[in-house]
């Protein structure tokens, strides 16, 4: 009896291991498939500078950064004076599983920051 439980307590460890794990790889898919879209559609305005994701067992992590006004003709005179594109880099933390965390009971949880690039940060 006490090693069917024990037997019956390690599958489910492992089952849930398994599920969150792969829940990681369906998460990124779900996040790169509009990312190739907005790459197409939005690319004379911003474009993508990096996508890396970091996929873990529970928690997983994307950096996106975005360049706008990158070789645009018909940018604002302000803005063709300085070479450097304009820059916004996005932090997504995501939680996944079928429990992930003490707050959330279902696929994932993300936490997003956003971070501005120096010439943008000054003018807001």
């Amino acid at each position: 009896m006490k090693r069917t439980l024990w037997g019956g307590l390690v599958a489910i460890l492992i089952a849930y291991l398994f599920v969150s794990w792969r829940l990681g790889f369906a998460i990124e898919k779900e996040i790169n498939a509009p990312l190739e879209l907005f790459k197409t559609r939005a690319s004379p305005y911003v474009e993508v500078a990096a996508n890396t994701y970091r996929r873990g067992f529970f928690v997983s992590e994307q950096d996106l950064t975005l360049e706008l006004f990158h070789k645009f003709p018909g940018a604002p005179a302000a803005l063709a004076a300085s070479p450097a594109p304009i820059h916004i880099k996005i932090h997504n933390v995501i939680w996944h599983g079928p429990v992930c965390g003490l707050t959330c009971v279902g696929l994932a949880r993300v936490r997003t920051h956003i971070d501005f690039g120096p010439e943008l940060q000054a003018s807001i």
